[in-house]
């Protein structure tokens, strides 16, 4: 089975793409795209910190308690403006004809205000105008489709207008402004083509603008994410749950979340280097430990967006899957759990949306376009992510092909009701599937490795970065899963 073979496999097409469960060994194609969440729309808050030769009490002293401090002012705002949501959810009446319009102007002010204080905090002030002004044009254009039948098409014109937008403005803007507004502006592109692929018909009323602007505005995910549809905005306005249990539940989640939160954020500014320390350590410790870095500071963001979420009143959020990635069965479950909400967004609004007008490897590149576009063009998230692909590509097919051959349940996802004459209790299988395991640290300590936390990150690498940190590895991981490519072939 070649390439082309894999992207038309027929029971890719057969997927209940409701039910994440039941999703398919084709995720390892589909959602390879958005792997990589960049975590700018993460405070910079730890990149300053030499600790290296550091003792213990000075770990606590000068990067601990440094980095707690910080992140506490970072995000102090916004925790209150949101809480301040909960509040309003908790008290204001449920069955008051005015209740939906006050929700939604409050939440959109409260939204407008957690954004004046983010780029406040990041001394650009003047860029909360420039966002309001994107978040105006999409009504704007939101109005203007809005005669056009049929949600597609709506999407796909809105998808070209965001494209054309956001390549003047990584054209007009430098790069640090570019990277600033990114995290912000990746939410919003996400929640306007979804409200367009939904078919939203915006109405020109006040309850209908206002709520517009506060879906956009969320405070609770509008700078850290993560994107929610404006059904699920519309079902916690209109919830019925209350009371205290509720209240305290969500609290409890809120800072069950944080605490996990932080545990990433010292675990990546501090711990990381002070437990593999670059004076002696090999050139693969080091890739593994700017690898780990960077996915904790990525676990960070997303233990983060998830507090706001439950701080705001919303229930059962998951963003992230830190141990299904840390200690991954294959690389499929790193791309599934890597971002849980954005892999859905592009699996229902990018992937499925193209395969209905272009087939299923039209869909897979337009798939890998939208998440390319939606963090921004480069080459090395560009080399990442194509690597990713072929190395996943690679995996799946060597153990589909060896699973077929040798009767045994070593395939990259875990059968649900396994048939194998050799099932995972095996002691072969459970090494077959361990040393492919180890394989997929291996290729994330490797592909990891280009996103370090020197002074250039800010502004974005060239492409002699990304190539020399990995010549510095010899290409091995390109090397090894070339060799699988061709062991595959064989068989």
């Amino acid at each position: 089975m070649d390439v082309a073979d894999f992207l038309n496999y027929p029971s890719y097409l057969d997927d209940d793409y409701e039910d994440e469960d039941d999703s398919g060994p084709h995720e390892a194609e589909e959602d390879l795209e958005h792997f990589i969440q960049d975590v700018e729309i993460a405070p910079d808050i730890a990149d300053a910190y030499d600790v290296g030769d550091m003792t213990a009490f000075e770990l606590w002293t000068d990067c601990t308690s440094a980095v707690v401090d910080q992140t506490v002012k970072s995000v102090q705002s916004s925790v209150m403006i949101v809480f301040f949501l909960l509040l309003m959810h908790l008290l204001l009446p449920r069955r008051a004809s005015w209740r939906n319009s006050v929700v939604h102007l409050l939440v959109a002010g409260s939204g407008y205000s957690s954004m004046v204080r983010y780029f406040h905090r990041l001394h650009r002030v003047g860029l909360t105008s420039t966002f309001v002004l994107f978040v105006s044009l999409g009504w704007l254009l939101l109005m203007a489709l809005r005669s056009i039948v049929g949600g597609r098409v709506r999407g796909f014109i809105c998808s070209a207008v965001a494209t054309v937008v956001l390549f003047l403005c990584d054209r007009v803007t430098d790069p640090t402004t570019t990277h600033e507004l990114r995290g912000v502006q990746m939410i919003f592109l996400m929640k306007l083509m979804s409200l367009t692929f939904d078919n939203y018909r915006p109405l020109a009323t006040f309850e209908g603008i206002t709520e517009y602007f506060a879906y956009v505005l969320l405070p609770a995910n509008s700078i850290f994410g993560p994107w929610i549809s404006l059904a699920e905005y519309r079902k916690w306005c209109q919830s019925d749950v209350r009371g205290f249990f509720f209240f305290v539940t969500q609290l409890w989640s809120h800072f069950r979340s944080c605490g996990v939160a932080l545990f990433f954020l010292l675990s990546s500014a501090c711990f990381a280097e002070w437990i593999i320390p670059e004076a002696m350590s090999s050139r693969w410790m080091i890739a593994y430990r700017s690898a780990i870095s960077f996915r904790f500071s990525h676990y960070f963001a997303c233990y983060l967006s998830e507090s706001l979420m439950a701080l705001g009143g919303f229930q059962d959020v998951m963003v992230t899957k830190p141990l299904k990635i840390e200690l991954p069965r294959s690389l499929v479950d790193v791309v599934k759990y890597w971002n849980i909400p954005m892999r859905n967004w592009l699996r229902e609004y990018v992937f499925v949306n193209v395969k209905h007008v272009a087939g299923v490897p039209l869909a897979l590149f337009a798939t890998y376009a939208a998440s390319s576009l939606l963090h921004g063009f480069n080459f090395q998230l560009s080399a990442v992510l194509l690597s990713l692909a072929f190395f996943t590509y690679v995996e799946h097919e060597l153990r589909r092909k060896l699973a077929l051959h040798l009767d045994a349940c070593i395939e990259a996802r875990a059968c649900r009701d396994c048939n194998h004459r050799y099932r995972a209790s095996h002691p072969y299988v459970f090494l077959t599937n361990l040393a492919f395991g180890l394989l997929a640290m291996v290729n994330l300590a490797y592909l990891g490795d280009v996103f370090d936390s020197s002074s250039n990150a800010e502004a974005g690498y060239d492409y002699l970065h990304t190539l020399t940190k990995w010549s510095q590895l010899q290409f091995a991981g390109h090397y090894i899963m070339t060799v699988c490519y061709g062991i595959q072939l064989l068989l």
